[in-house]
């Protein structure tokens, strides 16, 4: 009996044992399936959180293939697998990887309002420079904000709901599950660089360019990022990135004019804003046929002899102005104010005017220097803000070519030097003197909140000129004081107002209106002083300024010809419709690039003293021959790239100084 009791306990305990192992197997392999679901949607809500940046660019939702989908999944796969190894709970990666992409999404989202770039890894760069410009913005709450926060908020939901009723319990942390985590982590990261690779033999030319909105749209915002990381570390997409380079053409040409001239360094009672900046100025290329150049101190004759009979060269200053932001709205759209906030600048006697197209729409004024101070095109790279990454020693410079020709070269800049690193990326491009920072400007004014204003910086400008040497000089001055944000000061400020758009658009535009009406009335200042300055009156003077970018609420207001469309034959056949359709929308595609390109084009002055043949300079008084606002309209050439301006400005200045000084 007691056998028998003891054979039947034996044996229910093997049956329960057995039992138990298949529930385990059973709770295992449910656990692994709900892990798997549940990472797959809070991937897809995470991923979802980035993208939704696009809306406020292309007004609409954002689509990518399922493949692309996938690889894009795979890197927030990465995340949460790397926040459970070093974690421990499954619970604890779920729920900082929320808070991770939910404050990424937002501060994305607002750096594409505010900086017309969405927060890729190469910005991060700018993180510093962005918290100290904060002051000027106003975080408006906007539908799109409200969107990434109501994603949040589901994931959340989910996360809290999944993890209580699941994973409460803290799980050991065996040998094997770490392996298991590991291996997988390292899969996902293995797949997504073959997808990487594999892709890039289908594109190899820079996806990331002015239009990355479109990019991010086909590819997704992860798989962009890497792409933006991969462009930072190989930069030039050809071996040969300077090759019909505008600038390094013109020296070319200038060898074949001048020939070799002896250089000397340049002396100046100009303040070393770096301490001994001039020590950093790049050698002269050997490549380079201007190897020498004239003293800056005395009239030369380059490469002949004066006993020849030619008269002495007298080259003139050149002052140009990047001006932040500066851009005339009426090129791209119709809205009109209660008075014309460019008034006065298309009537500066003398003045030559057009438009050229920046590399970007509402940011990265970085970009518009390379290309504005070496003539390269941002076409040639991979990734923005080149200041950040290039070896700019190497390759053409404005500065050095005018150091060459026997200029004394400075560069200004009222901003923190380290914002782009400009402090090392001007010296590298070969100015003879960096002034950067508070502590070399004198003269800071305000209009409200809005500091830095224009005339304040030509104030500095004039003194630093007219305690400069005999000549040539070239000064570059990069301004600030149009930088957005554009709700930093009270309404009651603002001199310009426009109607018909909804807020708070409308009251960016109206203190954006003002601030270059400013910069307007600053610029004609400048002007005046200059014709009539006393000093240096003997030397010719060439002024150029342009814009860097528009404003960053360009792509809200209303755009010309946004209500053109193409008329179709309804009663083709089915065929044709097909066609018709296709044509749809490859005009559909053209209008949008178009759109693109006008939301580019800035607007550019150049003023001289002294006669110049200045051919390829746009002649007329305004660039814009639809808009009437009491004075005359001139149509003006088709509007050059940045990289060509400064390049045609000086092949006009050399080649009617030669004339001039010819026997």
């Amino acid at each position: 009996m007691t056998e028998k009791r003891a054979e039947s306990r034996s044996g229910t305990g093997v049956e329960k044992r057995l039992k138990g192992k298949i529930c385990c197997r059973k709770t295992s392999v449910g656990c692994c399936c709900l892990l798997f679901l549940w990472l797959m949607a809070a991937s897809s809500l995470e991923f979802l959180e980035l993208q939704c940046g696009l809306l406020y660019m292309k007004k609409g939702l954002p689509s990518l293939s399922l493949p692309l989908f996938f690889l894009n999944l795979l890197l927030v796969l990465f995340v949460h697998l790397l926040l459970r190894l070093l974690s421990g709970r499954w619970t604890v990666s779920f729920y900082f990887s929320a808070l991770i992409f939910f404050l990424w999404g937002q501060a994305n989202f607002y750096t594409i309002c505010f900086h017309g770039s969405p927060l890729f890894f190469s910005e991060l760069e700018n993180v510093r420079a962005a918290l100290a410009l904060l002051s000027g913005y106003s975080l408006h709450f906007h539908w799109i904000s409200g969107l990434i926060l109501l994603v949040f908020l589901a994931e959340m939901t989910m996360n809290i709901h999944i993890g209580r009723k699941y994973f409460s319990g803290r799980s050991s942390r065996t040998l094997l599950r770490e392996a298991a985590v590991f291996a997988t982590s390292l899969a996902c990261l293995l797949i997504f660089t073959a997808g990487f690779r594999f892709l890039h033999l289908f594109h190899s030319d820079y996806i990331l360019g002015w239009k990355w909105y479109d990019s991010v749209s086909d590819y997704g915002f992860f798989y962009c990022c890497v792409e933006d990381c991969y462009n930072t570390l190989f930069p030039f997409k050809s071996d040969d990135p300077f090759r019909d380079n505008p600038l390094q053409a013109l020296e070319e040409d200038l060898e074949k004019k001048l020939g070799n001239v002896s250089e000397t360094s340049p002396e100046s009672d100009l303040e070393n804003a770096s301490g001994d900046n001039s020590e950093n100025v790049p050698e002269t290329s050997p490549e380079s046929g201007l190897e020498n150049a004239p003293e800056t101190n005395s009239e030369t004759v380059a490469g002949k002899d004066q006993d020849e009979g030619m008269k002495p060269i007298l080259y003139p200053d050149i002052i140009l102005i990047l001006n932040e932001s500066f851009y005339d709205i009426s090129v791209c759209s119709d809205i009109s104010g209660d008075r014309d906030y460019m008034e006065g600048f298309y009537s500066i006697e003398g003045a030559r005017y057009g438009l050229v197209t920046c590399p970007n729409i509402g940011g990265r004024t970085n970009d518009s220097e390379y290309e504005l101070l070496t003539g390269c095109s941002m076409d040639r790279l991979r990734a923005s803000a080149p200041f950040n990454y290039l070896d700019l020693t190497q390759g053409p410079s404005l500065a050095r070519l005018l150091h060459k020709l026997g200029y004394e070269t400075t560069a200004m800049h009222c901003g923190q030097p380290s914002i782009y690193k400009r402090d090392r990326g001007y010296r590298d491009l070969g100015f003879t003197h960096v002034l950067l920072g508070k502590d070399q400007f004198h003269y800071r004014g305000s209009y409200g909140r809005r500091e830095w204003l224009d005339q304040d910086n030509y104030r500095d400008l004039l003194d630093r000129y007219d305690q400069a040497g005999p000549g040539p000089h070239f000064f570059y001055l990069m301004t600030y004081q149009n930088h957005s944000g554009y709700d930093q000061n009270d309404q009651s400020l603002d001199t310009v107002h426009v109607t018909g758009l909804a807020d708070p658009v409308q009251e960016e535009v109206d203190e954006y209106m003002t601030s270059v009406n400013l910069s307007v009335q600053a610029f004609r200042w400048l002007i005046s002083r200059l014709a009539h300055r006393s000093r240096h009156r003997s030397r010719p003077l060439v002024v150029c300024m342009l814009g860097d970018h528009g404003p960053h609420f360009l792509s809200q207001l209303p755009i010309k010809g946004s209500d053109q469309s193409t008329d179709h034959n309804e009663n083709e056949e089915s065929n044709e419709n097909v066609k018709n359709n296709e044509n749809e929308e490859n005009n559909e595609d053209n209008e949008n690039d178009g759109k693109d390109e006008l939301l580019r084009r800035v607007p550019y002055v150049v003023w001289t003293k002294g006669d110049f043949n200045l051919q390829g300079i746009g002649e007329g008084i305004r660039p814009d021959d639809e808009i009437n606002r009491g004075i005359e309209n001139k149509i003006v050439k088709e509007p050059m790239d940045m990289t060509d301006f400064m390049p045609a400005v000086l092949r006009g200045i050399i080649l009617s100084t030669q004339l001039e000084t010819s026997p």
